[in-house]
């Protein structure tokens, strides 16, 4: 590998769209195969890694959905996330195999996927066709939007979450 004066460099930052700056960047992705993987990222870990690698690996332009606060809390109880919806999203950016990230408005998912209109819908293997949303379902359906499910559970951050409280 060359080291150099950073030709390849893109600033996490500016990987970060907004529900607007999706069509935008759209248009320049003609021919590309997009594919979306989409979750909380509270506390990064090796199973994140792994899923979001494979499903770069599906396609040509990798965007993720980060939730938002209200759902992430909604889902994975109090005291969580652990790091708010603006720093998860820098994280995942920072990620070589993520071209974009979307941060999504609570309640906003179905529209957002809807926006980035995936040629592929990457999930955890953990994840069952009941286990989507209505919105989504019916997004998926009108768009034709295959999903495709990766490697095992990712589930590790509630784990690491019960770990790191058992250090107090």
């Amino acid at each position: 590998m060359e080291l150099g004066r950073g030709k390849d460099f893109v600033p996490s930052s500016s990987k970060i769209l907004s529900l607007d700056d999706i069509e935008k960047v759209k248009e320049r992705l003609t021919g590309q195969v997009v594919v979306v993987a989409g979750g909380a990222f509270d506390l990064l870990h090796p199973g994140h890694i792994t899923h979001l690698e494979e499903a770069k690996a599906q396609g040509d332009v990798l965007f993720v959905c980060v939730g938002s606060d209200e759902i992430v809390r909604k889902r994975k109880g109090s005291g969580r996330p652990v790091q708010d919806q603006i720093d998860r999203a820098r994280v995942v950016a920072a990620l070589q195999c993520v071209d974009f990230v979307v941060p999504m408005p609570y309640a906003q998912g179905a529209v957002t996927l809807q926006r980035i209109s995936p040629d592929i819908w990457a999930r955890g293997r953990d994840h069952s066709w009941e286990d989507i949303d209505v919105h989504y379902r019916k997004v998926v359906r009108e768009q034709g939007i295959p999903i495709v499910h990766l490697g095992g559970g990712l589930k590790h951050s509630s784990e690491l979450v019960t770990r790191i409280k058992g250090l107090q």
